[in-house]
């Protein structure tokens, strides 16, 4: 700018010499184009300033996402931990009817309704009983269930009941 200022206050028959000469018109164009390259450097500046600004911004709406993602996390945290204590008492709670307790209760009730046939005539046979009809019909009913019972399981020990 300088030089401008400086080309201005020269007499108009200087400015035509030097306009004449080749290398004084060379030296004056290298002279002014670092005052170009100064304000391409100045532009850059300020894109790269006006660049960070936003950056900085969009920092600050990042910290408040990531903030926002933290905490989501954590409940989701949370809620996995109270799913898997829930599911934990959902198992605890089916046991009793999975297939396998099923087959052992099965088992024990059949051995049951098998000794308690075994009782009754046993029962029976010392004379305890004066209604020979009404032990007939229990030990009849007794023993009925009895072998209902081994039937079913029979047929579960050979997977002839559905598993599902």
């Amino acid at each position: 700018m300088e030089e401008v200022n400086e080309i201005k206050q020269k007499k108009v028959s200087t400015i035509s010499e030097a306009g004449s000469n080749h290398s004084v018109v060379t030296g004056l164009a290298q002279k002014l184009a670092p005052e170009e390259e100064y304000n391409a450097q100045r532009s850059r500046a300020k894109a790269n300033i006006a660049r960070a600004q936003e950056l900085k911004k969009e920092a600050a709406e990042l910290e408040a996402i990531r903030q926002h993602t933290e905490e989501s996390l954590r409940q989701a945290k949370a809620l996995e931990s109270e799913w898997m204590s829930v599911e934990s008492e959902m198992y605890r709670a089916i046991q009793p009817f999975s297939m396998p307790a099923l087959q052992s209760r099965l088992e024990s009730a059949t051995k049951e309704s098998e000794s308690v046939g075994e009782t009754m005539a046993a029962s029976f046979l010392d004379g305890n009983s004066e209604d020979l009809t009404q032990f007939i019909r229990q030990y009849r009913a007794e023993r009925a269930q009895f072998h209902r019972r081994r039937e079913w399981l029979e047929r579960w020990k050979e997977e002839r009941v559905s598993m599902a």
